[in-house]
């Protein structure tokens, strides 16, 4: 799967957050996954069961291991929102001001915002209604990492929602998720 510019409003403005992002799957499962981060010159990259890594521009390979809030209340959530309309109304009880018990910043692709979880830079991540060309490569990434990937309401990541958060937080993250999109 290739998603040649995974932050394309981003791209169409100027605006440094996007990405382009590449999975390989075999028999339906990621089994390796690549995102750069075209603004950076970074490469996040996973080969399943051999680890996350990040090369920087000028900088050896790093593995990566993601942070580890203490508590959803320390934590800083990214969330991103897709430009479609028809998903507009389910998003707003997720925007940030919803989310009054952690730290939140917005904007970017959601393969940025993967990767940035799995880098350490935020400790969590959510989006309602990604396609699998808009996830794959930076969940595998994220998963890699440690990290636990998965959706809402006990289903698969991006089914209805991602999110991608460190062990300690996720259960929280997901309980507060639910509240807020029940009955939408």
């Amino acid at each position: 799967m290739v998603d040649p510019i995974d932050g394309t409003v981003n791209f169409l403005y100027g605006l440094p957050a996007y990405a382009v992002s590449i999975a390989a799957e075999v028999d339906g499962r990621t089994e390796v996954g690549v995102v750069l981060n075209v603004a950076t010159g970074e490469l996040f990259t996973a080969v399943r069961g051999r680890g996350a890594w990040l090369t920087a521009p000028g900088a050896a390979a790093v593995q990566l291991h993601g942070s580890s809030p203490a508590s959803l209340a320390q934590a800083l959530v990214a969330t991103g929102f897709g430009y479609r309309s028809s998903s507009a109304g389910r998003r707003a009880p997720s925007s940030p001001s919803c989310c009054p018990r952690c730290a939140t910043s917005a904007g970017g692709g959601a393969p940025r915002w993967t990767c940035a979880r799995a880098a350490g830079r935020v400790d969590a991540y959510y989006e309602l209604d990604l396609k699998p060309w808009d996830h794959a490569a930076g969940a595998l990434v994220a998963e890699e990492a440690g990290l636990v990937v998965t959706g809402t309401t006990g289903r698969a990541f991006a089914e209805p929602m991602a999110v991608a958060a460190a062990p300690q937080v996720a259960g929280a993250l997901v309980e507060l998720l639910e509240r807020l999109h029940a009955g939408r």
